[in-house]
């Protein structure tokens, strides 16, 4: 998405969507590109971005989001960005959790400023679907983390096996020797090896209270700014 604005001459971006080679290339890009002017009403959208709202791009000229029934929230997310642009001529790029008709879908938005005799005179806005990309993210991440605790158990379950080892050894003498002879040494050691099971049992419960909290932070937080 950057290097294909940054090969487009600054001072052809205005005409973006007026110029016919320009524009049937937009029309047919895989990104969505939109184009708002200073009253943020589109002027151009392409057939990406009517693809992600299941709508024909007719719907879109001299329409604000408000006006084609989006939420508050994502209105007022796009808005806010838009205004940015206009007030300080610098780009914005951010990523948008957003909820359509394709159900959820991750985007990474770029809004350029068009200038006109110094002035920004419309923002165009590229917004590239990064769904597929996060996911795999996602799963790689789940995988990763899955062999983790996977190694984790199987040195806390040899961790534990070797003072239940011992604990049962001790048993096993206190029932055959003399208790008068070595009754209370062996005390001691099951009194130390019941210590060590019962730390490595908090240490399991600390695993598992990590793992659970990670979960409920991945299934309660989005990836950037909600539409």
């Amino acid at each position: 998405m950057q290097s294909f604005l940054s090969s487009i001459p600054e001072d052809s971006r205005y005409s973006l969507a007026t110029d016919s080679s320009l524009r049937s290339l937009l029309d047919n890009a895989p990104d969505a590109v939109a184009r708002f002017d200073r009253e943020l009403r589109h002027v151009y959208a392409n057939l990406a971005t009517a693809r992600a709202n299941n709508r024909p791009v007719e719907d879109f000229y001299l329409k604000t989001m408000h006006e084609l029934g989006h939420s508050e929230e994502i209105s007022s997310l796009l808005e806010r960005h838009l205004l940015e642009v206009f007030a300080t001529g610098a780009e914005q790029t951010f990523d948008v959790d957003f909820h359509g008709p394709h159900g959820r879908r991750y985007f990474e938005c770029r809004m350029a400023p068009e200038f006109s005799h110094g002035v920004v005179e419309t923002v165009i806005v590229f917004s590239r679907d990064l769904t597929d990309l996060k996911q795999a993210q996602q799963h790689l991440l789940e995988s990763e983390r899955a062999r983790a605790a996977s190694r984790m158990a199987h040195e806390l379950a040899h961790e534990l096996n070797n003072p239940l080892q011992a604990l049962r050894n001790t048993l096993f003498l206190l029932q055959t020797e003399s208790p008068e002879l070595r009754e209370h040494q062996y005390l001691k050691l099951a009194d130390a090896t019941l210590s060590r099971i019962e730390s490595l049992a908090r240490a399991i419960l600390l695993l598992e209270g990590t793992n659970l909290v990670q979960h409920s932070d991945q299934a309660g937080r989005g990836s950037g700014e909600r539409f």
